[in-house]
């Protein structure tokens, strides 16, 4: 976006004309932040060097400090940004399918995912808050920020749900919701570990009867 000068002494518009020759190409900012968020996911805070993450953004390393600052704040805004993404598919699915089905979808992706890579990704608030809980604390906050959204959304799915007639379970949404979300997580922590099939299927058995 190109700013309107007006009024600025002469001396100031050529100090700026002089700092922008030889500025990089321009790019597009959600773009390149899309495809950190995905470098983010895949190897953690620690492992993704600056340089790595210059690589796969496409960018020089002048571009990323005049736009993002640091390394930390990058990763501040792709938590952000992924939990926006996800709410926003998930309320998109839930209009497709309903509340309950977008609940068990999760379930059965994940272990689609496993089947089709051999892995589950996870979550990257989960991941994220495994990693930095000891060693990078002053992210704590944003993260559990970030993952009060994911539950009061579940709760409402599971609210919705249980009004409509679809969840017979009567447990409050809050504690219903907090037993789907540790299951959930849970599940994906057994895939990352080698449990079996046999024990994988248990866990989606239980969350299927869960959410009766």
């Amino acid at each position: 976006m190109l700013t309107i000068l007006t009024f600025v002494p002469i001396s100031t518009i050529m100090h700026i004309m002089k700092k922008s020759i030889g500025r990089p190409k321009s790019f597009d900012k959600d773009e390149v932040l899309l495809q950190a968020m995905e470098y983010f996911w895949e190897h953690g805070y620690d492992k993704s060097s600056l340089s790595e993450l210059l690589n796969v953004m496409s960018i020089k390393k002048s571009s990323f400090y005049q736009t993002f600052e640091s390394k930390e704040h990058l990763f501040r805004l792709c938590l952000v940004l992924y939990t926006k993404m996800a709410k926003e598919h998930l309320t998109t699915l839930k209009e497709e399918m309903g509340e309950k089905k977008v609940l068990l979808y999760i379930v059965y992706s994940t272990i689609e995912e496993l089947k089709e890579t051999g892995r589950a990704k996870g979550c990257l608030l989960m991941n994220s808050g495994s990693e930095c809980y000891i060693s990078h604390p002053h992210f704590n906050e944003l993260i559990h920020y970030e993952f009060k959204t994911f539950q009061k959304l579940f709760h409402e799915f599971i609210e919705i749900a249980q009004k409509k007639g679809d969840i017979k379970n009567q447990t409050s949404p809050f504690v219903l919701g907090s037993i789907y979300q540790s299951l959930i997580n849970g599940l994906v922590l057994m895939i990352q570990v080698g449990a079996k099939e046999r024990e994988l299927e248990a866990v989606v058995k239980h969350i299927e009867e869960l959410l009766e």
